[in-house]
């Protein structure tokens, strides 16, 4: 009663555990007919899970399972035909009456969860997968995260940013949006609390302290990102310049003086770049296992190790730490406005 979770016995071998029923008091069947609607939310509990005792890995010795999910949990109605049914062959049944009625798409709808925070920022923006009926979706408590590092292949960003650090405790707002079938947008707005861990033994201030640290050692997460996307970028349009070139050039004839010289000039800009980009981190095609702690990735990386492998107030030694970053990330900011605004200046007035 106290928790308003349901645990089911089977009188066999399992146990089953419903978190918060409280959502389905009062439910009745017309409720299922809304387009969205917010039919419950729990507390966020922030804690620190305690180590295993003794050895890491009790094997069988222990029994485990998984816990609640780690977070505000939001249970919500949505209903419509071009939504999924969660009975798969309910939903095999409104496909086939989908495409007799003429809809050859039928493309997975998302519920999009945005967060806001006691001054009415946005926080967190998120898409999720829903289905007909009754739904339960999680907010972990984190703030946006920033974009990860250019790779080979393009990051999935289409349902939102990865999650960032943790939000401190506090009165939040949440927000589910769903597209109607006449594409108008229809919310379902919610207060949402964040509970301290009641066992820290860190004041709020000294939290909130942490948090500010940790937010700006995002921030040269985000430039460090901004600037190795800027270095991929320039990398691309030289490659399609020499491209270019190499089109220009006859069977049988070298290229002609000035188209040589851009050549060159091209060839030298992609080492330039390479090295510019290896003061940032490791490039991915890199092959076996080179030193790196000295690439502005992980100098960040450390940095908020040390701001949050604690809630407390960051220390001495963190607040160095950020500081020798944000100083070395400025220096090779420099480096590289200067090559943007030199080298590749000049090639780009030499390819005009």
């Amino acid at each position: 009663a106290r928790e308003n979770d349901l645990v089911l016995g089977t009188h066999g071998r399992s146990i089953y555990v419903l978190d918060d029923y409280s959502a389905l008091r009062g439910l009745r069947a017309e409720d299922f007919q809304q387009r969205l609607a917010i039919l419950g939310t729990t507390p966020g509990q922030q804690y620190d899970a305690s180590p295993t005792p003794s050895t890491r890995f009790p094997g069988s010795g222990e029994y485990r399972a998984a816990n609640e999910a780690y977070g505000v949990m939001i249970t919500f109605m949505a209903s419509g035909d071009d939504l999924a049914h969660p009975d798969a062959e309910s939903d095999r049944e409104r496909r086939i009456a989908r495409r007799s009625a003429g809809d050859t798409e039928d493309k997975p709808r998302k519920v999009e969860l945005t967060v806001r925070d006691g001054k009415g920022q946005i926080i967190r923006r998120q898409k999720l997968p829903l289905h007909q009926g009754i739904n339960r979706i999680v907010w972990g408590m984190e703030r946006d995260g920033v974009r990860p590092m250019p790779g080979p292949q393009a990051a999935p960003l289409e349902d939102g940013l990865p999650g960032g650090i943790e939000v401190p405790a506090g009165e939040y707002e949440v927000t589910l949006s769903l597209a109607g079938a006449d594409e108008e947008i229809v919310t379902a707005v919610s207060a949402v609390t964040v509970l301290p861990d009641p066992r820290s033994p860190y004041p709020p201030s000294a939290q909130l302290e942490n948090y500010a640290a940790a937010l700006e050692i995002q921030q040269m997460r985000e430039e460090a990102v901004s600037a190795v996307e800027q270095i991929v970028r320039a990398r691309s349009d030289v490659e399609a310049i020499l491209g270019l070139v190499s089109q220009r050039k006859k069977p049988g004839r070298e290229l002609g003086e000035d188209l040589a010289a851009l050549q060159k000039q091209g060839k030298d800009l992609i080492n330039g770049l390479d090295a510019l980009e290896q003061l940032y981190r490791k490039p991915p095609a890199t092959r076996g296992i080179v030193y790196d702690d000295d690439k502005m990735a992980n100098r960040i990386g450390r940095a908020m190790f040390y701001v949050l492998s604690t809630r407390d107030a960051p220390s001495a030694a963190a607040r160095q730490e950020m500081e020798r970053v944000q100083q070395a990330l400025s220096e090779t900011r420099t480096e590289l406005d200067g090559f943007f605004n030199g080298e590749l200046a000049q090639f780009r007035q030499a390819v005009e």
